[in-house]
């Protein structure tokens, strides 16, 4: 059997509290995705290194979200909005 892991519920709520403060918004996602910007596990204050090599990952992302959705000539346009952006018109 193997050794149980145990993560300090201090820690993971420090992870929590900086990850609310600090949410990846759109433009940086895609950043992120472009290999331009580092993914919140490569980057202080979204993780803490864990026994065995291990690595603990907290982070908040905002996401597009398609509102509309449009056949053409040229294939298929898709109009997004971000979280943000759509909490704000709700």
């Amino acid at each position: 059997m193997g050794t149980p892991l145990i993560i300090d519920d201090i820690v993971i709520a420090g992870l929590r509290k900086f990850a609310e403060a600090n949410p990846i918004r759109l433009a940086e996602n895609e950043r992120i995705r472009a290999g331009v910007a580092p993914p919140p596990g490569d980057r202080d204050g979204y993780h803490c290194q864990l026994p065995t090599c291990y690595k603990l990952v907290y982070s908040i992302s905002e996401y597009a979200h398609v509102v509309q959705k449009q056949e053409t000539d040229l294939g298929t346009a898709y109009e997004y909005v971000s979280d943000q952006a759509r909490q704000n018109t709700e």
